[in-house]
């Protein structure tokens, strides 16, 4: 599966020529030598919804009995970052715990609600401080402290290049498959530190 991507209007084109016109025009000819030696099993399809959208369904005052919002319902994330999966998955959890714990009442399922919601809190976090940096990109602007967290983030991106422990400490947080709190353990502070310690690859490792 090849995936390009691009912004500003810089699409790649949606048929097999203008597609592999587009890979041989990124600073590497690597993907583009290893598209002119295949054959397209399917035909090409393109996303551009890439908006992050959150509806904050438990600030409501009043609950109905049995219903609960979930997934892209309450909150859609940019698929480039691969996170909205994981987090319909950890709310099935939170679901299944939330319902597993007594009666179901109007009251059970807005503590559901509200759960459901902190769910999405972290991921929301890294699409959105990620996103607003780009031209053109709508949302309020970035806080002192949100510019504060991305210069943290973009070292510990470089230093993640040339140290294991800061690639663990980075990729576990952006899949979400650790707590956020892994980022300050002894070694990815170490990593971070340090920074990146080999200069940057001329070309891909391949």
């Amino acid at each position: 599966m090849v995936t390009l991507s691009g912004t500003q209007g810089a699409h790649p084109p949606l048929d097999d020529e203008g597609f592999a016109r587009f890979a041989g025009q990124l600073r590497h000819p690597l993907i583009a030598d290893l598209l002119s030696h295949t054959t397209p099993a399917t035909r090409l399809s393109g996303y551009r919804n890439t908006a992050n959208r959150r509806y904050h369904y438990e600030r409501l005052p009043a609950w109905p009995t049995g219903l609960l919002v979930t997934g892209d319902a309450v909150t859609t994330f940019n698929p480039l970052y691969g996170q909205g999966m994981t987090v319909a998955a950890q709310s099935a959890l939170v679901i299944r715990d939330g319902l597993a714990r007594g009666r179901v009442n109007a009251a059970t399922c807005h503590r559901i609600q509200h759960a459901l919601a902190h769910t999405a809190d972290l991921p929301w976090a890294v699409c959105t401080t990620e996103d607003i940096r780009y031209p053109g990109a709508l949302g309020p602007p970035p806080s002192p402290l949100t510019r504060l967290v991305t210069c943290t983030a973009d070292r510990l991106r470089s230093a993640a290049c040339t140290r294991p422990a800061a690639a663990r400490a980075f990729f576990d947080a952006v899949t979400l498959s650790k707590p956020v709190w892994r980022l300050i353990s002894p070694s990815a502070l170490a990593a971070l530190a340090l920074g990146p310690h080999l200069p940057p690859l001329d070309e891909p490792p391949s």
